[in-house]
C-alpha cells in the first residue's frame, strides 16, 4: 500500500539525504518517492512491505523521525525530523 507522508523540520539538503537514506534502508519500506521539499517540509510517497503500525514502531525505536500523531488530511501522515 502507498502512503503519503510529510516530514517537518527538514532544514537543508544534508537532512533531506539523511531522511532518504534512512527510509530506503528500512526493511519495512519497499520504495520511497520524493514529491517535494518546500518550507522545511518534505513530502514523500512510501510503499511499505509491512503494515503502517509496524513502520511506526520501527520509527519510534530508531528515534530519527517522530510521529506527530496528526495528519495533514486523511491520506497524509505527519512526522518530524528529530535533531
Amino acid at each position: 500500500r502507498d502512503y503519503d507522508i510529510v516530514i517537518d523540520n527538514v532544514q537543508d539538503f544534508s537532512e533531506y539525504s539523511r531522511v532518504l537514506s534512512y527510509l530506503k534502508g528500512m526493511a519495512e519500506v519497499r520504495t520511497v518517492k520524493t514529491i517535494q521539499l518546500q518550507n522545511k517540509q518534505l513530502s514523500l510517497m512510501l510503499k511499505l512491505n509491512e503494515p503502517l503500525t509496524v513502520f511506526n514502531q520501527a520509527i519510534e525505536i530508531d528515534g530519527i523521525l517522530a510521529h506527530d500523531g496528526s495528519s495533514v488530511d486523511k491520506q497524509t501522515i505527519q512526522y518530524r525530523l528529530t535533531p
